[in-house]
């Protein structure tokens, strides 16, 4: 902003859940540290998912390089804040599946999930996983904070159609692509507690 007020033309991007490359699956070397990644993995470990309302974005990465680059071409859309955000949100129980899996994941309404995650934790079952599950869900306050992301992205994504760009949903191919990628790097390996980096 101190940038504008001295006449240099600045935009700010913000970004949602940055994902995996749509074309191959491929997604960063430290996919360890990544909170959305690691949170697919304990879901995965647990053998438990929660049934929700479409609530995850999967803002692959080359649709968000290309969105940052035809926004940054026209004259009138300089100096503006962006959302970049794929509007098509999918559910991780639609996507974490005992077929694209290779092991069973079942999927619990919201209720009987937190009272197994209660169950577990009590028992001193899978609190590794149960604390990352904590940590970066955070179901109450994230769900705050996406909902006013969303609205400020309705912008973003209406000047992005008008320059000829739209954010593809998450179909069946993109999913086995993200899932194949993340079994081939060993990331879901639901026996080890690595952290892998390729």
């Amino acid at each position: 902003m101190e940038a504008r007020e001295r006449g240099i033309r600045t935009s700010i991007y913000r970004l949602g859940n940055v994902v995996f490359h749509s074309e191959t699956g491929r997604f960063q070397q430290n996919i360890g540290d990544n909170a959305f990644y690691t949170l697919m993995q304990s879901f995965a470990r647990l053998g438990l998912v929660p049934e929700l309302e479409p609530d995850t974005d999967f803002s692959y990465v080359d649709g968000v390089s290309r969105a940052i680059l035809l926004l940054m071409q026209p004259e009138a859309l300089q100096n503006e804040i962006f959302h970049l955000l794929n509007p098509n949100l999918e559910s991780m129980h639609r996507i974490l599946t005992k077929e694209r899996l290779g092991h069973s994941v079942e999927t619990l309404e919201f209720a009987e999930f937190v009272d197994a995650l209660a169950e577990k934790f009590s028992s001193g079952e899978s609190r590794a996983e149960i604390d990352k599950i904590m940590l970066h869900y955070g179901w109450l306050e994230s769900a705050q904070i996406q909902t006013r992301f969303e609205i400020a992205s309705d912008r973003t994504v209406s000047y992005l159609e008008r320059l000829g760009f739209t954010w593809r949903a998450m179909d069946d191919t993109l999913v086995e692509r993200m899932i194949g990628y993340a079994k081939q790097t060993g990331f879901l390996d639901i026996h080890s507690d690595e952290n892998h980096e390729f």
